[in-house]
């Protein structure tokens, strides 16, 4: 199955902080959808392709988005930071990354 780059335009008024990270249980994250909705709208995506069991996209869009926004001296997040630390160590004991986003 080969995966398939897409290029996204982030609203400038949209920011990775209006996706308030949490988790929930302390095991379950959850996010305000919102500002993926707006970054669909702006790129011309569907949105259906981040909220219909699409958990890798929604994953590799939160990952990236907060690289970026990391990249670009933005503040870290220490949700964010826990998830990609975990995400780090997963995939250096080779075990599958598994991502389940709940709705804010």
């Amino acid at each position: 199955m080969s995966k398939e780059t897409v290029q996204l335009t982030i609203p400038p008024d949209v920011d990775i902080s209006d996706l308030e990270l949490e988790f929930v249980d302390g095991t379950n994250l959850r996010f305000n959808w919102a500002p993926i909705h707006r970054i669909c709208e702006a790129s011309n995506f569907p949105f259906e392709n981040f909220t219909e069991k699409q958990d890798d996209n929604v994953s590799a869009l939160l990952h990236g988005w907060y690289e970026l926004h990391i990249n670009n001296g933005g503040e870290p997040d220490p949700v964010a930071e826990f998830i990609l630390a975990e995400v780090k160590a997963m995939k250096r004991i080779g075990q599958k990354v598994q991502f389940f986003p709940g709705h804010a």
